[in-house]
């Protein structure tokens, strides 16, 4: 069976985002403005500004006040200043970004004239290559001000946000940190918590597609690490933010709030904060399946959604002496979710047609305590480091999930009462010397996870419950990781940089259910990292890098208990599923600072995804190991803050995949490509930046992912962002997916089977957030320094 996709749909969306990329990556003028000034510090009025070479010559006199301002385009320049006939000063410049050039002379009797001082001051860089990372400098983006680190994230190179992830162009997950600590949170919890950090706050944001040799092998993902500005002075600050959500033709506002509060004395740095937030979403679904012989399953849907999040943090760092600090996080959150669907089934198997009613009510609550105790060393002046740390995760789910059946003047109903007790303990040390004109990093890490899963299915007979033990069971699984690594950096000459890193990790699993048979399987596995940089001047670098990275299954989907959503279909686990491995090599080039290419290829085996199958008029989904997957990519990426009038950050990826599948229940889909777009414009309206107007565009072409084929999607966005009282009170206001464009659907291949799903809701709403900051505003919160990222795999 061979599957086509087609290889463009929403073709003017993609085409208008293309037009609007080339037209900002072009060449627009530069400035150089600044003040002329004599040797007293008096303004310098009406001299004569010259900019000269072979195709231009530009010229602009100095106001009142000495200032002047000219533009051009890039190139090579005489730059003189002239009054009176007289030559004040000449200088021949380069101009490749907005400058700022301050003069100081001194005009002395007749035509004499001494040059005093020059200050040359260009725009500060935001993007910058480093041997195995990006940065981006956000404090010097108009883009990134007066607004949250979900916010800031949106406008970093290669990083894209959903309502619900995090995600790095050609990765298929991402993992965050701050300050080099990894967050023990994913999906809208990690969203919830990013929201409450200010990008007032930030320094700027590394992003990592290639993890190194320090960090866990764990997930085919790259990291985010949010590098906050550092505590400069003693004292404290303090914020609190509000927020609303407006849905446009559904009654569903929902809303946030939270507040910050950071102190620190000589000693002492001490940070808390809270955030609340109500939701509510509606939507529609959509579940079509055709067989090969003519039978179907058609289903569709309407589902609310209504939840609560609190999430209170308290953070704290001592410095013991000069040389050696200690501290704590600790981080609870809570999360209440009623979820309710209404769907209707038609189905034909075998000639007989039949249709059913369903009614599916869950209630979830979750808990969750995480905390972290670290400890650093300097042991000598050389900067060798020693650091020690521990992490702890307490979680307790509990789901109870009613599913009613309606088919001919029947009712059948179904409790399915799930809960869950999983706990994650780290500990790791890690060692930063250098050593013989090399830069090493060494660490150990053990983790042991365990997860207890209780799920009792109730058949509900004249109202009372009745305990089904057939399939109601409890699954205990347990995991240990031991975990090596080291690393080291190497300048090779002022040009070259190399960077090279071995891990392994040795994984021991066990899975067990009451009175039947143990799962147990242990494997090891090394990882190793490479990294080669050539700078050949400030303008151009180059950089080749490889990883090896492993995906291992979380519990979740090891678990063989059968959750049901109807008397006819159910979801189960698979204990046997093991874990997926990549292999990716990446090479990059950037020029000057602001324009990124890079090219990927990826290979990853042993990939597991859903698998639906049919048996005794059950549809039954299913997890298993059934393909292998090539991608070969191109991400580029340009950040233009060279405007005063405008900024842009535009990125650009396309990939092209294949995939083999090793099973006959599931169909490859052929060979395809995804182009994906994203383009986030700010036109400052104010000359002090305290009022912008921001212009969001966003969208993929239809593309392949093992045996699913996509659709395409484009969205475009607007809104406007200020800040009053001193910037104490910033905010923002959007108008999020103006057409009510984004949707979820494609279609999955099996062997004698098709199944095309949609999901609608409305993302068309209206977002107005405030903050209003107090205080001290050089505090910045707690540069903690430890890693925590085994929480993944709970999720």
């Amino acid at each position: 069976m061979t599957i086509r996709i087609p290889f463009y749909r929403n073709v003017s969306g993609i085409i208008s985002f293309l037009v609007f990329f080339f037209y900002t990556v072009s060449g627009f003028g530069q400035s150089i403005s600044g003040k002329v000034s004599d040797s007293e510090n008096h303004p310098v009025k009406d001299a004569q500004i010259t900019l000269t070479n072979t195709k231009v010559q530009k010229q602009q006199l100095t106001d009142e006040n000495g200032f002047y301002k000219v533009i051009v385009p890039p190139g090579n320049y005489s730059f003189e200043i002239v009054k009176k006939n007289v030559t004040l000063f000449s200088q021949n410049i380069t101009i490749d970004r907005d400058t700022l050039k301050n003069i100081a002379i001194t005009i002395a009797t007749g035509t004499k004239v001494d040059l005093n001082e020059v200050t040359i001051i260009s725009k500060k860089k935001l993007m910058e290559r480093k041997v195995d990372r990006t940065v981006f400098t956000i404090a010097n983006s108009i883009n990134a001000q007066g607004v949250d680190a979900v916010e800031a994230l949106s406008n970093t190179p290669q990083v894209k946000i959903t309502d619900n992830a995090i995600l790095i162009a050609g990765k298929s997950s991402v993992a965050v940190m701050i300050n080099d600590r990894l967050l023990n949170l994913q999906g809208e919890e990690l969203l919830n918590y990013l929201k409450s950090i200010r990008s007032d706050d930030i320094a700027k944001i590394e992003v990592i597609t290639t993890p190194p040799a320090k960090y866990s092998a764990e997930g085919l993902s790259g990291l985010i690490n949010i590098i906050l500005k550092k505590n400069n002075k003693i004292g404290w600050n303090a914020s609190l933010q509000a927020g609303g959500f407006f849905y446009t033709g559904a009654k569903l506002n929902s809303g946030r709030s939270g507040g910050t509060f950071n102190y620190q004395n000589e000693c002492l740095s001490l940070s808390t904060g809270f955030n609340y937030t109500g939701f509510k979403r509606q939507q529609n679904t959509t579940n079509n399946i055709v067989y090969t012989n003519n039978d179907y399953w058609n289903n569709t849907g309407e589902s609310f959604y209504k939840s609560a999040y609190i999430s209170p943090n308290l953070k704290a760092e001592y410095k013991l002496t000069t040389k050696s600090t200690v501290g704590f996080t600790y981080n609870y959150s809570a999360m209440n979710t009623d979820q309710r669907l209404n769907s209707e089934t038609f189905r034909k198997i075998t000639a007989a047609e039949q249709n059913f009613q369903s009614l599916s009510t869950d209630s979830l609550e979750n808990q969750y305590h995480s905390g972290t105790v670290f400890y650093d060393l300097k042991l000598d002046t050389l900067g060798t480091v020693l650091r020690f740390s521990g992490n702890y995760l307490k979680a307790k789910t509990d789901t109870d999930k009613w599913a009613q059946t309606y088919e001919n003047s029947t009712t059948n109903t179904l409790l399915n009462n799930n809960t869950g007790r999983y706990q994650i303990t780290a500990f790791q040390s890690d060692l930063e010397k250098k050593l013989l004109g090399l830069i090493g990093e060494f660490g150990l890490k053990y983790t042991a996870i365990r997860n207890d899963a209780l799920l009792k299915i109730y058949d509900i007979e004249n109202g009372i419950p009745i305990l089904n033990t057939a399939i109601s069971n409890d699954f205990f699984y347990q995991e240990n990781n031991y975990a090596a690594y080291f690393s080291f950096i190497r300048k090779l000459s002022p040009k070259w940089e190399i960077k090279a890193g071995l891990r392994y990790e040795y994984t021991y699993l066990k899975g067990s259910i009451p009175n039947q048979q143990e799962t147990t399987n242990h494997y090891g596995q090394f990882f190793p990292t490479g990294y080669l940089t050539y700078k050949p001047n400030d303008d151009h670098a180059f950089n080749l890098s490889y990883s090896r990275r492993i995906n291992r299954p979380n519990f979740q989907s090891l678990n063989p208990f059968r959750r049901y959503y109807s008397t006819y279909e159910y979801q189960e686990g698979n204990p046997y599923l093991r874990p997926a491995i990549s292999n990716s090599i990446e090479l990059n080039y950037t020029l000057k600072n602001n324009f990124n290419v890079s090219l990927y290829y990826t290979r990853s085996d042993d990939n597991w995804d859903k698998i639906i199958r049919f048996s005794d008029g059950f549809r039954i989904h299913q997890l298993e190991n059934f393909y292998t997957m090539h991608t070969y990519g191109t991400a580029i990426s340009y950040t233009q803050n060279h405007l005063n009038w405008m900024e842009n950050t535009a990125s650009l990826q396309s990939s092209f995949m294949t995939t083999e599948s090793h099973i006959p229940d599931a169909v490859a889909v052929s060979n395809g490509f995804l182009a994906e777009c994203n383009l986030n414009s700010t036109f400052p309206l104010r000359t002090d930046k305290t009022l912008s107007l921001f212009v969001i565009l966003a969208g993929n072409t239809p593309y392949q992912y093992g045996n699913t084929f996509f659709y395409g999607y484009f969205k475009n966005s607007i809104g406007v962002k200020g800040s009053f009282l001193k910037k104490n009170l910033a905010y923002t206001f959007l108008f999020n997916d103006i057409f009510n464009t984004t949707q979820s659907k494609g279609d999955e291949y099996f062997k004698d089977f098709r199944s095309f799903y949609a999901y609608r809701s409305s993302n068309r709403y209206l977002n107005l957030s405030v903050t209003y900051t107090f205080g001290n505003s050089t505090i910045k919160g707690i540069k903690q320094k430890v890693q925590f990222d085994e929480n993944n795999r709970a999720l």
